[in-house]
């Protein structure tokens, strides 16, 4: 977004260049954490109850990841102050937010999914 953004001849002030990276890091960070979760939802059909075990644990381990993400990495971006980069900034964490709660749905559903194959 922030490439656009600067592809378009225009510059963000030092408050938004600030937020914009911030934000890019938890959008790189969001991407890792919805590769993995993705990954893990293609294993889980042919995976053994011990693996599946274990596919609980990381995944329990990225949503915690994910939840932080969403508190310091979109929530503690402030927009209010921003000029030149407000409405990039405020469009970003709209997608990010979006992005999460479909993984926060994706991960509820694969717990739910392990829970199921999972004897006793």
């Amino acid at each position: 977004a922030q490439a656009a953004f600067q592809k378009s001849g225009r510059r963000l002030s030092m408050n938004s260049e600030e937020s914009m990276s911030r934000l890019d890091r938890t959008d790189r960070d969001l991407a890792v954490i919805e590769v993995r979760v993705g990954e893990i939802v293609a294993l889980i059909e042919s995976s053994t109850p011990r693996s599946l075990v274990t596919f609980r644990t990381e995944l329990a381990q990225l949503e915690s990841k994910a939840k932080q993400l969403e508190v310091k990495g979109v929530d503690d971006v402030y927009t209010s102050e921003l000029q030149s980069g407000k409405e990039l900034a405020k469009q970003t964490k709209k997608d990010m937010l979006r992005r999460l709660d479909i993984l926060f749905s994706k991960l509820e559903a694969t717990f739910a999914q392990i829970k199921a194959k999972l004897p006793g």
